[in-house]
């Protein structure tokens, strides 16, 4: 069975270039797409008490919020090839690099798609690279994909 991850940080770029690259691609071999974007939970510590955003209460709504972002991407996977099994989700932690590759060898992923602005300069110096991350851990085939 070939499962493949595509991991999505949701903003308008990311999602228009996965939704090119969807058309591109050839479906025909694959099972399982994991459509997964990785939701930082930032933790935090003050003199009287401990919290976190978000709140737990607010998980369920996120996850669905996600989904709903997700629909278009699927609709395309789906259009592609009507035999593939679309499991969308997000995951909620404080590590999303870890998480995402923890959860690719928990489902046995054979291939991860990730889409990359690039960044550089100033930007990139202070913000460390998913896509980085992900070359160095992946745990399985990893394809890159940039915008113009």
């Amino acid at each position: 069975m070939k499962r493949v991850m595509v991991c999505v940080d949701l903003t308008n770029e990311s999602l228009d270039l996965l939704k090119q690259d969807i058309k591109k691609k050839s479906w025909s071999d694959v099972d399982e797409v994991h459509l997964i974007h990785g939701f930082w939970l930032q933790s935090y510590v003050d003199s009287f008490h401990y919290t976190s955003y978000p709140p737990e209460n607010l998980y369920g709504d996120i996850e669905q919020s996600v989904i709903e972002v997700f629909k278009p991407l699927e609709n395309k996977l789906l259009k592609s090839n009507n035999k593939i099994k679309v499991i969308s989700k997000c995951i909620i932690a404080s590590s999303p690099k870890e998480s995402l590759v923890s959860y690719a060898i928990d489902k046995k992923i054979n291939s991860m798609l990730i889409g990359t602005r690039g960044k550089h300069g100033i930007a990139g110096l202070f913000s460390s690279s998913f896509s980085e991350y992900m070359v160095r851990h992946a745990p399985c085939e990893l394809r890159i994909i940039r915008g113009d």
